[in-house]
């Protein structure tokens, strides 16, 4: 791995003194060195000016080291080996976690944990927080404001409510649903939910943010198991996931049945055009969306709901939320270098400074308070997605992918799903299926 010094001079002088190769500084950090290891590639020429920066107003020696694209894991192993170890590095997810616990310290006192708007986001287990999310990216039910705000409007509508926010729950969410299906000529639609779709060769993330409401609320009744791979699932939960699912290919654009022909780039046209209210997506939607030409959505209509599915407590469920990666502080380096890189962490996503990087150059959606949603990108899904998790009471649903046992389990979810789709396989098959794959990809 190539290692390039971020600044040429200065970089071991003592914190108290003035630092002027790098720009006259005024030492108020901890004592202690940074190293971190990242995994981002594109992220190289960005972090070498964080760097620079920081060391220009703390005089805080910080080297940032970048592996090669898809070698991480093994160049992570191989600085652990060495005499300097990274006090800073990524793990992914919670096996990530599980992976390197011997090297991760606990950070639960930490300023920028305090800061997170809600600490769930977080890898950590019932001994302690051990892993701090870079950004988020939120999945959910994308919706159009407008097409919404028509059918709330509408005096013949069968329903209550009056506004997107007020649908809390599986039930009111099919109740809406169900009545825009019997209106959608009043609305101008074709169907309520753009193309789903099914297609294996699609394998979109949504599928997998399907199992993971499921499973969280399995892994929640019974254990933290979002923290290890369990050996096996009993998938308490998977017919309740069916509601959404059918409800969604049942009151679509096209019949079920036909849904594995269908692709994103349809349902993205059918949303961007207005012949459909909602779209299962994610924080980049809107970036799709708005790059079709002659779309109809305007910015400030595009918005969020949780894929509710009948499930316990869901009242307070937020969206589906993950992290690309985590920052793990390396509980084998000395007590001041583990400061000094706590204290660089806070430094990016609260100064001035560290947070202009975050938003314009590392493109973070940061979930943590410190960075208010209209300083974050200018991006609707993005300041929903942070308006959600920063919600009192509500709590995220984590991505609990993260811990299916392997890449064949979640290609044999998406079949059942097609199958399901098609009518060659019911709810109860389906969560045999499930639960015998999960079990088959633990044994291999």
């Amino acid at each position: 791995m190539r290692r390039t010094r971020l600044c040429a001079v200065g970089l071991s002088v003592a914190l108290a003194l003035t630092v002027t190769a790098c720009g006259s500084i005024a030492p108020t950090a901890a004592p202690g060195t940074v190293y971190f290891l990242n995994s981002n590639v594109g992220l190289i020429s960005t972090y070498a000016q964080i760097a620079q920066v920081y060391h220009a107003q703390t005089g805080v020696d910080i080297q940032i080291f970048t592996a090669v694209e898809g070698a991480y894991e093994q160049t992570l192993a191989a600085e652990f080996a060495r005499t300097r170890e990274p006090s800073i590095f990524e793990i992914f997810g919670p096996q990530g976690y599980a992976n390197h616990r011997g090297y991760v310290a606990e950070v639960s006192d930490s300023q920028l944990y305090a800061h997170l708007h809600d600490p769930t986001l977080a890898i950590s287990n019932a001994a302690g927080v051990y892993g701090l999310p870079l950004g988020i990216e939120a999945f959910g039910i994308v919706y159009n404001d407008s097409l919404m705000k028509k059918y709330f409007a509408l005096t013949t509508k069968a329903v209550s409510l009056t506004s997107a926010e007020q649908i809390t729950s599986f039930s009111l969410l099919k109740q809406v649903v169900e009545d825009m299906t019997a209106h959608k000529e009043a609305l101008g639609i074709t169907g309520v939910f753009s193309a789903i779709p099914l297609g294996l060769e699609q394998t979109p993330r949504w599928q997998d943010h399907f199992a993971d409401t499921a499973l969280h609320d399995e892994f929640r009744d019974t254990a933290d198991l979002t923290r290890v791979i369990p050996p096996e699932i009993d998938f308490t939960y998977g017919a309740d996931m069916g509601n959404l699912f059918d409800l969604a290919t049942t009151n679509c654009t096209h019949a079920p049945e036909t849904l594995g022909d269908v692709t994103r780039a349809q349902g993205l046209v059918e949303f961007a055009m207005g012949r459909s209210i909602f779209l299962f997506g994610d924080t980049h939607t809107w970036e799709e969306v708005s790059a079709i030409q002659g779309n109809a959505v305007q910015e400030h209509n595009m918005h969020f709901l949780p894929l509710y599915i009948g499930g316990p407590g869901e009242s307070t469920q937020g969206l589906s939320v993950s992290s690309p990666s985590y920052f793990a502080i390396n509980s084998h380096v000395s007590a001041e270098d583990q400061q000094a890189s706590l204290d660089f962490l806070y430094w990016l996503f609260s100064s001035k400074e560290g947070k202009m990087f975050v938003v314009n150059d590392l493109g973070f959606v940061s979930p943590y308070d410190t960075i208010a949603p209209d300083e974050g990108i200018p991006d609707p899904l993005a300041i929903d997605a942070v308006s959600w998790i920063a919600r009192n009471g509500i709590k995220s649903v984590p991505y609990a992918s993260w811990s299916f046992p392997d890449e064949q389990f979640g290609a044999d979810f998406a079949k059942y799903l097609l199958a399901h789709a098609k009518g060659a396989m019911d709810w109860e098959t389906v969560t045999a299926k499930v639960t015998e794959s999960w079990t088959s990809g633990i044994v291999q």
